[in-house]
């Protein structure tokens, strides 16, 4: 199994998008793509029955694993159906079918058994 890099992404819940994203423009992060998915969409995907806007701000040269304020963690990975293979197989549990997120990159969500929530994401 190879890896693109580290931490490749962090989910943050929000009501308002605006006073947050202006919060981490002050570490020197920036918009990049948006996306949308619907209530259905998201559960199929991260088991919540909510819809998304989501906002990826760019800022993998300042990610780092354990910072405060982390709900969601993503890594990236190059073969996404060999990583589905062994999370099904492994101890973790609430693992989600390979879907399309709401960047159309293929992606799955699991819990291992630490409790994290994490989120892989293949390449388009």
């Amino acid at each position: 199994m190879a890896s693109i890099s580290g931490l490749y992404e962090v989910c943050i819940g929000v009501k308002d998008t605006i006073p947050e994203t202006q919060y981490w423009e002050f570490f020197v992060c920036r918009i990049g793509e948006t996306g949308r998915l619907s209530a259905e969409q998201a559960n199929v995907l991260y088991g919540v029955d909510s819809r998304l806007q989501s906002i990826r701000l760019c800022h993998l040269d300042r990610s780092r694993p354990g910072a405060l304020g982390m709900s969601l963690y993503t890594y990236r990975v190059v073969d996404i159906g060999d990583y589905h293979k062994k999370v099904t197989e492994s101890a973790a549990t609430m693992v989600k079918n390979v879907t399309e997120n709401e960047f159309g990159e293929p992606s799955f969500s699991f819990i291992p058994p630490d409790g994290t929530f994490w989120t892989l994401v293949g390449l388009k």
